[in-house]
């Protein structure tokens, strides 16, 4: 699975105005068969929302579409209904991290 660190730390907005989200100026993400590290990792994201003081991300990651959570307010059930809200008729892969902790990892 993925386990990702760090909290989306910028939100910009490409040439079309999507937003773009960077997560962590030294942000890294590990893969089971190795470590790849990213100056800044970036989400081409679709949807954005603040939910309950946390920032809401689903988006692509490279290949993988992503739900990202981050918050210092949200427990874990809310972020886990929230994401089960958005997604519940796609087959997505799921990161939810709060304070840069993931949560839970795997298919929706």
């Amino acid at each position: 699975g993925w386990y990702a660190e760090r909290l989306v730390t910028n939100v910009n907005y490409d040439l079309l105005g999507l937003p773009v989200v960077t997560i962590g100026a030294s942000g890294s993400l590990q893969e089971t068969k190795g470590i790849e590290q990213f100056n800044a990792v970036q989400l081409f994201v679709h949807k954005l929302h603040t939910l309950r003081g946390g920032v809401f991300v689903y988006g692509k990651l490279h290949r993988l579409e992503v739900v990202w959570i981050s918050s210092a307010m949200m427990d874990k059930t809310s972020a886990v209904e929230a994401v089960r809200h958005l997604i519940e008729d796609r087959n997505i892969t799921l990161l939810l991290a709060t304070h840069g902790s993931v949560l839970m990892e795997g298919q929706a």
